[in-house]
Parts: C-alpha cells; structure tokens; sequence
C-alpha cells in the first residue's frame, strides 16, 4: 500500500493518450470559432477547476480528450509533498461533495513538471488527434494561501518557470522527446513542435486561507498583477453571504442538516471589505495592462459529523454549494454592474453551465460532477452544447436562475443510494444495483432495452420470467430497484415501476393470445391462499408443468392488496389482469373455499400462503408438516411487499434460468456520463447505462486514471488497479455498487519489488510477472499478458 503517486514519464503519456487516452475512448473535436479569454483564444469556456483532476498530467490530458479547454492547475502551496498531510480518504462525492484535501500532494518542482508536460503532450494530441486548435485551450496556475507563501523562493520559481518554460529542464525534456518521437506521429510535424508556447500561464487563480486579512488579500493580488503581470482572479468564499442566507439557501434545498462553525462568517472576508478592494484591484490590473477578476467560489467548511473523513470539519461542494455561489455572484454584480469579471466554479454540471454562460459568467470550471459516475466523460455534454458566443453579465438572468433552484429535484438532498451487500470479485466484476436490489432480481435492462426498441411482447415475456404478478408491482412496488439505480449518481433515478405497468399495459392482451399452457409434468401443487404469495407461487409452479389448485377461504383473491393496489377504480384492475393470466395458464382457483384440515388437501406438494393473520389459527400447535412449505407472510413477523412475496415463490419453485446478452460496448459509451432528467415513457429507457454488462464505475470516476479497464476476451473488461497512480482518495469505494474498495481489492500492478512485497493486495509487479500475490486462475494469466503486451509502460513508472 502506497499513498503516493509518482508521475508518468512523458513518451509514456503520449503513446497512453495516442493509444487508449487514458481510458477516454470518445475523444471530442472542437471544431469551432475559438472564445477570446485575456486574450488567448479558448474552444470553450468550459474547464476543471483546480483540484483531483487537474494534479497530474494523466488527468490533465483526460479532461482535455473528454472536451475541457480551460484547466485550472491543482493549487501549489510551500507545504508540499510528504511534508503535506492529508488524511485518506479524502474525497467523499456520493451526494453534495465533501473533500478534506487542500493543495498538490506533490513537490511543487514536480507539480510544475506534471503541467509542463500535459502542456506539451496536449499540444502534440490535439495536432495528432485532430481535435482543434492546439492553440485554443488556457492553462491557469492556482497558488496559496498567504504572503509570506506565495512570494517565497519556491513559490516564485514555480510561477517564473511557468510563465516562462523554456528555460526549465522539464520542458527542454518534453520538447526534445517529442522531436525523437516524430517518426511514430502520422500527423505532427517538426513545425508542430516548434510552436509549442514557452509561455504555459498567463492568468492565476488566488486562494487564500479562510479568515484571511483584507490587506493581505490585497497583498497578494497586487504582487501578482504588478510584479507577476498575472491576470488575477481571487476566490471568494461563500461566507460573503452572511450567514442568515447561507442558511436559508441550505435549508430550502435539504441541507439543513449541516453545521458549520459561525467564526467563519466572523473571521472570513466581508461584503464592504471586499467592494472597496476590489475597485482598487481593478485599477491596478488596468494600470498594468493585465486583468482583474474573482472566481466564484471557494467550498464552505462544514462540521464534519459522520466517520467517512477524517478531522473536525470538511469541505462542501457540488450541488449544495451551487446556490451559495450563484447567489455571490449575483451580489457581486449587483455592486459593480458588469464590471467584475467572475469565472465559476460552484457545483456546476451538464444541467445548468449554459444558463450560467448565459448568465455572461465564463469561464464555467467543474470538479465535483467529474467525481461522479460517468466521470470525465461528463465533459462531453458539456463541451458540444455549451454557447460560442459570450454575454454580458446579467444579475437578472442570474436571480431567475437561483429561483429555479429550488423546484429543481436535480438540487435536493437525496437519501443514500443503496449498495449491494455482495463484495466486489476479483475478476468479471460487475452487477446491475436494480437487478440485485429487487427480491426477485428482474432483468431490468432487459425489459428496458425491448421496451425502447418498441418490442413490447419481448420486453413483457422478459419481466414474466421474472415477476408473477406484473400488472400489480407495476402498480403498488416498493421499486427497491429505483433506490439503488446508477441513475441516481447521475441525475435522476430510471422509472422502472412505470415502465413495467406501460409494458404490461401494451402487451398483455397479445401475451393471452398466444399463451401456450406448459407441457404437464403429472404432479400437483395445493395453494392455501390467493393473496401475493400464493399467486405468484401458482404461476411460477403451473409454468413448469404443475397443475395447480388455490384454496381461497373467501370470494375475491388477492390478500390485502385490494386494499393497497391504486388502480382499482380503472376499467382494468392490475388485480384482474395478473389473475386472467394466471387462469390461462391453467391454474384452478377454489373461492369460499376455507381449509380446516391440511390432511384434507390432495397435492404432491402443498404450500401455506395464508398470510401472517390466520397462520396460527389454521396451525395450532402442530409440528412441522411433512410436505408442506409455508411461504410469504406467514413466515414473518410482519407484513412485508408483494415484491417479497413473490421472491419468496420463486425461490421455492427455482425454475427461472436468465437470459443476459450482453449489451454492445457502443451503446454504452454513447450514453456514459451524460446527464438527462426524466423522459417520457417508453423513451425513458433509453437513459439506462446497461449495468447488468458495463459497469467500470470505478474507471469512470478515478481522477488519476489509477483505474484500468483492459478487454482480455471475456464477457465484461478487467478491471486492474494502478498502486503508483492512485493516492487512496476512495472516490471509487463511493461509486462501486459492491460494498467495497476497488482501490484495495482489485488485482494490483505494483510499481516495484518492495511495495508489493509490503502490500496484501492481490496482484504483480511485471517486472516479476510469474509471482503473483492471491489465487493464479487462466483470468488472471490473460490479464497479465495484455498488461505486458499493451501496457507494458506501467513498468517504467
């Protein structure tokens, strides 16, 4: 185990982004009349905000491959490297993100490296690749958080060899590799490299310490305009609200559940203070013909109250902080009437950067939503439709905006999103949370996908191999399967309880006309009981051949659920419809029909579906009675779910064998992490991610790509962990549906002899690749075989 990251060297990371982009497999051309940002051109006002994903040059190329152009460079501070703690994990984005991480755990001279040579290696990808102007994307460096810091020798060699690399050892490496590799590049040429600018910065983002003085603010700014000739933009905290409306924007979404320490809004900088310095900044950027603006905003500190980080407080971002600096921003450009420029960087997603770009706030930088599932491929979405034209800043569009908020569900706090108890195997990873959350473990994408394609016979024989009683779980479910649904991570749960009634509702009458009875297998099952359990347990035993009789002691069937079923008041009753196809399969149904006796019954088999209420009174005291199942209700203390009950059948009946054809790789990646609201229904099937086959959520969310999808001729791709790649932020432990940690339990590419020696995890250093920690099974011999045939730069880390 290693905390550690230790960067890839730069031929390694131009052959990985020629080769497979870092596990961005649909790279975006921007084609497109470039943006003028202080005067560099910019594709888009789209980028990623200082922070997991801009700290090493893998991450930097990714973002750029997946459609960001502007890159705001991972904070650098004189606290760095080992010097630097940082409790693990650090990252916690399952809902409103939370991280305890401040600056690059990196040494500063090699955090300087890793932007020169994604500087470089961009440059070389974009000409390569054909992906736009290799001239049209901005990197802006980010530095904290106090004077003394910022003007000290090590903080100031950083930005001196940024503004200027061409003095810098790194890039007179990255440049004279490039030459060497021109022979591989189809499309680079020597002019090509020759352009490559010494100048990678030109602009800087401020970050400061909560409770930072006003002067030393201003202190700093100043030395960066005036000695630095830095276009500056200063992060503001949230606390220029006050507190009063910080905790009503918080309450009104759901968050009122965070605490957080009132000396932030004492100590932190005030309105007044800030109005007044910033006029004065804004006339010495324009005294030094550099620009002046604020970046809108930092996280808010919380009271850190649960066990998953460590320390007193965390640090909130992501959709909670999105009102707080939407609301900053209109209170900012309320004081200077359009004439404070603000980039953003508060809990912005695919759902709201064209509103904010229409709002004349650019550029518009993410982090927190590329923590999520879908991970950098979010950028997409974003990229290809956000505006090319900019606009003024409007407080007016802004205040409509933040009023939007708070009917939009896409801005609530939501309940947890359920995992599977299972834990993650080592190999063929990969489960649907629908599928495994519901007691009877529909094939949801199945139905789904037949449903989309308007097969809806198809898509109903799926979910009746699954579900007795279609009609009535499609009515009155507890839809276990919506509360563990991918989706959630994304925007909204799929509406799957909606979608198996629309299903059921078009293909029932077709599904009785062609009902074909099972060939009889001469054996007899009697049913006590015509409630949810003694239905479904009908249909799933007269499906493989039983003639089945069900003893109802009064005259209509169905338990309670006459009592909980919505629909009963429409021409067709759930009730009925499931009841009409159970009778046509052959099933004999006894109403008034009390049974006193269980001897009396005829049956090789006899099942109890009483129910809870009568049980004790049909059994008494009686011993176990041979040959006879007591199944729903009746087994439990309580009443439970139709859905329960059902499960309950069908484990006793144990006839489904399941159908799982795996779903084209394309249609997957088409849809991976693009953002869509609720759609109608039979449409809304399309915005299924295809769990059941593709999973590879803990490659998606990575920020350091310490995740690798590698296909070794089996049905799912395998996953394998990179050591050297991955400080244990534990984003992907958030986003795997298993209760588990990728990041620990995946088979492991170590990057020398002594870490592996000093893990327990399974897997290999290549150097050695026949000793292999844990079980070696064929799976594991093609997965190291690949890794030495196409990845063999993971030994040269």
């Amino acid at each position: 185990m290693n905390e550690r990251m230790y960067p890839i060297g730069f031929r390694q990371l131009v052959e990985t982004g020629l080769k497979d982009g870092f596990g961005i497999d649909r790279p975006i051309a921007l084609q497109r009349e470039p943006l003028n940002y202080l005067g560099h051109k910019l594709e888009t006002g789209l980028g990623i905000a200082a922070g997991p994903q801009t700290q090493l040059a893998q991450n930097l190329i990714a973002g750029y491959l997946a459609g960001a152009r502007f890159f705001e460079l991972k904070t650098v501070q004189t606290l760095d490297g080992e010097d630097l703690p940082v409790s693990k994990p650090c990252i916690d984005a399952r809902d409103e993100a939370y991280n305890v991480e401040w600056s690059t755990e990196l040494r500063v001279e090699d955090a300087m490296c890793e932007y020169i040579k994604a500087w470089v290696a961009i440059h070389i990808l974009a000409v390569e690749l054909g992906l736009g102007d290799p001239n049209a994307f901005v990197f802006n460096m980010s530095v904290g958080y106090n004077y003394e810091g910022i003007t000290s020798e090590k903080i100031d060699n950083f930005l001196n060899g940024l503004i200027d690399a061409s003095g810098t050892d790194c890039f007179k490496h990255c440049i004279a590799e490039a030459r060497a590799m021109l022979p591989q590049f189809s499309n680079v040429t020597e002019a090509d490299i020759d352009a490559i600018p010494e100048n990678i910065c030109s602009s800087i983002a401020l970050s400061t310490m909560h409770g930072a003085k006003p002067e030393e603010i201003e202190q700093i700014a100043s030395h960066l305009l005036k000695e630095k000739k830095l276009s500056t933009y200063v992060k503001c905290n949230p606390t220029l609200l006050g507190e009063e409306t910080v905790v009503h924007l918080l309450k009104g979404l759901g968050f009122e559940h965070l605490q957080y320490d009132p000396d932030h809004f004492n100590n932190d900088l005030k309105l007044d203070d800030a109005q007044v310095m910033f006029e004065r900044l804004l006339d010495v950027a324009q005294a030094e013909g550099v620009h002046f603006g604020v970046k809108l905003t930092n996280t808010f500190p919380v009271i850190n109250s649960d066990d998953i980080l460590e320390g007193d407080e965390k640090y909130l971002s992501g959709k909670a902080l999105y009102p707080l600096s939407l609301s900053v921003a209109i209170l900012l450009n309320d004081l200077f009437r359009g004439r404070l420029p603000m980039s953003y960087s508060g809990g912005a997603d695919a759902l709201s950067i064209n509103q904010l770009f229409d709002c004349g706030i650019w550029p518009v930088t993410v982090c927190t939503t590329l923590l999520k599932s879908g991970g950098y491929y979010r950028l997409s979405q974003m990229a290809e439709h956000l505006p090319t034209q900019v606009k003024p800043l409007d407080s007016d569009k802004m205040k409509q905006l933040l009023d939007d908020v708070f009917s939009n569900p896409a801005y609530a706090a939501r309940p947890e999103v359920k995992k599977s108890p299972l834990k993650v195997p080592l190999h063929q990873c990969g489960i649907a949370p629908c599928q495994d959350r519901c007691p009877i473990h529909q094939d949801v994408d199945g139905y789904l996908e037949q449903m989309v394609l308007g097969n809806y016979a198809r898509a109903f024989d799926i979910i009746l191999k699954d579900n007795a009683l279609a009609a009535i779980t499609g009515d009155c479910c507890y839809a276990y399967c919506e509360s563990s649904c991918r989706r959630n991570h994304y925007d909204q749960p799929l509406q799957i309880r909606a979608a198996k009634a629309f299903i059921t509702n078009k293909a029932h009458n077709d599904y009785l006309s062609r009902l074909v009875r099972p060939e009889q297998n001469g054996q007899t099952v009697a049913i006590v009981g015509a409630g949810a359990a003694g239905l479904a347990a009908a249909w799933y035993f007269a499906q493989v051949g039983y003639q089945v009789d069900v003893y109802e002691a009064t005259e209509q069937v169905g338990g309670i659920l006459p009592y909980v079923v919505q629909s009963l008041k429409t021409d067709r009753s759930p009730i009925d419809m499931d009841l009409e196809r159970i009778q046509a399969i052959g099933v004999r149904f006894h109403m008034n029909h009390p049974v006193r006796d269980l001897n009396d019954l005829e049956g090789d088999v006899k099942v109890l579906a009483t129910g809870s209420a009568i049980t004790k009174k049909l059994l008494g005291d009686a011993p176990e009675l041979t040959g006879t199942i007591r199944i729903g209700d009746m087994t439990r203390e309580k009443y439970s779910s139709v859905v329960q009950c059902m499960a309950d059948a069908k484990e006793l009946v144990e006839w489904v064998t399941r159908e799982a054809q795996p779903v084209d790789r394309e249609i997957v990646l088409a849809k991976k992490g693009l953002l869509h609201l609720k759609m109608e229904l039979p449409e809304e099937g399309e915005r299924c991610l295809h769990c059941r086959s593709h999973c590879e959520s803990c490659v998606d969310v990575c920020p350091n790509r310490a995740n690798l999808a590698i296909d070794v001729g089996l049905p799912r791709r395998e996953i394998v962990h990179i050591d050297a790649l991955c400080n244990y932020c534990g984003n992907c432990e958030a986003f795997c549906p298993y209760n588990s940690r990728p990041y620990l339990e995946k088979f492991t590419v170590f990057r020398t002899k002594l870490d592996f020696e000093n893990s327990i995890q399974p897997g290999v250093w290549l150097d050695e690749p026949d000793n292999i920690r844990g079980e070696k099974t064929e799976v594991t011999q093609r997965v190291i075989e690949k890794l030495l045939a196409d990845h063999a730069w993971l030994k040269g880390i």
